[in-house]
């Protein structure tokens, strides 16, 4: 029973250090939906697939105004940018700046310290979306 109470606090003391990296480093303004986003869309980027708003908005668990009203502070404060499709000028695209890509590099060099690689961790990658 300790060593289970000692590997709670080890993990919760761990995420608590996270989580205030997190909000010293990141855009958040105490947001999981800006978190979501910045992640989402980061994870988007770095792999060169383009996220389009539609697809934004159907793949994360908030509202869509929730989401917009994040989306346009995380481009007003240039953390992120729209961009618009050479197929179909009616699709645009969310793709995270330089700054942002630098702090994510940081953020996911934490977060692998921190909690470990996902076989450690027994999880799958996040996937995009398609």
């Amino acid at each position: 029973m300790q060593e289970n109470a000692q590997t709670t606090s080890r993990a919760l003391n761990a995420l608590l250090r996270v989580r205030a990296w997190e909000r010293a480093h990141l855009p958040l303004r105490d947001s999981i939906v800006a978190l979501d986003i910045v992640a989402l869309v980061g994870l988007h980027t770095v792999n060169n697939t383009p996220l389009s708003l539609k697809q934004l908005d159907l793949a994360l668990p908030h509202s869509s105004s929730g989401i917009r009203k994040q989306l346009e502070r995380l481009i007003e404060e240039g953390w992120l940018k729209l961009t618009t499709s050479t197929e179909d000028g009616r699709v645009r695209y969310v793709v995270a700046e330089k700054p942002l890509l630098l702090r994510l590099r940081r953020y996911s060099r934490l977060l692998l310290s921190t909690y470990g690689n996902d076989q450690t961790l027994g999880i799958g990658p996040a996937t995009a979306l398609s």
